[in-house]
């Protein structure tokens, strides 16, 4: 006999509080679960950047949170909350109910009503969403998404360095062992003040780095700040944030910022220096970063959406996201925000 899987819809902010604990367990027992689905990453999105409506649905089975689609619904159109700023989204669900958790999903939106179109972005080719057939009256249409990018690392830092040595294509070993008698240092934030230090320094130095090149960067404005300001605290408390500083007699060269879940570490951006570009500053701190993730029992890096050459040169597994569109076919625009 199947169990019965009870859907709820959470419209405020205060219900996601609500079941944080929940959604953390949720996650935990999730193999396929990313930083991009946590409360820290999430709720601190809505609150700063989200539109329309709150309309989470959550499914629980015999009382219990099996599953979470983090929605939210705004002139019609649902889409994930998180989306712009997040490499990986979409719905959470126990292994074992991943089929039938997204035929309840789309069931409890097929007669919720009050839409017009589902724009699911960033959903991972193993996403449960992409395999089922929509209920009458709804149409899906599936289109590919960006190149993803990671690569397996080894076990030990000595075999790293065998297969990712500071050569010319990871970075100079000439040029590293030339900062490194300057004195070269990299740090780990370890606690809020340094996380926020370190993170200002990001804020600054992506900055310079893509005024360099014309253009504006993605780190521009105080909401996106204050955004990752908020997140990367809250993954500093769960220790997932991964935040180094490299500096040079006094002096801020550049900057990771990245998260560690399970055993995989998610690179999400880096700032560096401009007067410094020819030294491949942010090569050198990725392979100090690896390194020092690998003793932390990190065995896959992942360089999330891009083609970006500097990642090839690490010889990557490629992957693709999808955006799935479903549209409505009953919608009469009356309902809904």
């Amino acid at each position: 006999m199947s169990v019965l899987i009870d859907t709820e819809e959470i419209g405020t902010i205060e219900g996601l509080h609500a079941i944080r604990e929940e959604w953390c367990r949720l996650l935990e027992a999730c193999p396929g679960a990313t930083p991009f689905q946590f409360p820290e990453w999430l709720v601190p999105w809505w609150k700063i950047f989200g539109q329309g409506s709150l309309m989470t649905i959550a499914m629980r089975a015999e009382g219990r949170l099996c599953g979470l689609a983090p929605l939210h619904i705004e002139n019609g159109k649902i889409q994930f909350l998180g989306a712009g700023v997040s490499d990986y989204l979409g719905l959470i669900l126990l292994p074992s109910l991943e089929a039938r958790g997204a035929q309840e999903l789309l069931k409890s939106l097929a007669a919720r009503g009050g839409w017009s179109s589902c724009s699911f972005q960033e959903l991972a080719p193993s996403s449960p969403l992409i395999a089922i057939k929509p209920p009458d009256g709804l149409r899906a249409e599936l289109a590919p998404g960006e190149i993803c990018l990671c690569v397996d690392l080894p076990s030990t830092v000595g075999e790293f360095r065998k297969r990712h040595g500071r050569t010319g294509r990871c970075g100079s070993k000439k040029i590293w062992r030339r900062l490194a008698a300057r004195g070269l240092k990299i740090e780990t934030a370890v606690d809020e003040a340094k996380a926020v230090s370190f993170l200002h320094a990001l804020f600054r130095l992506h900055s310079e780095q893509w005024e360099a090149a014309g253009l504006s960067g993605v780190l521009q404005g105080p909401e996106i700040r204050a955004f990752h300001e908020e997140t990367a605290l809250g993954f500093l408390k769960k220790g997932m944030l991964r935040l180094y500083r490299m500096v040079l007699e006094g002096r801020e060269l550049a900057v990771f910022y990245g998260f560690a879940h399970r055993s995989r570490l998610y690179a999400y951006l880096t700032g560096y220096d401009p007067g410094f570009s020819k030294l491949s500053l942010g090569r050198i701190l990725l392979l100090s970063v690896a390194e020092d993730c690998i003793t932390r029992g990190v065995a896959r890096l992942d360089f999330l959406r891009g083609a970006e050459k500097y990642k090839y040169d690490w010889e990557p597994l490629e992957s693709r996201n999808h955006t799935l569109i479903i549209t409505n076919g009953i919608y009469n625009g009356s309902t809904g925000s």
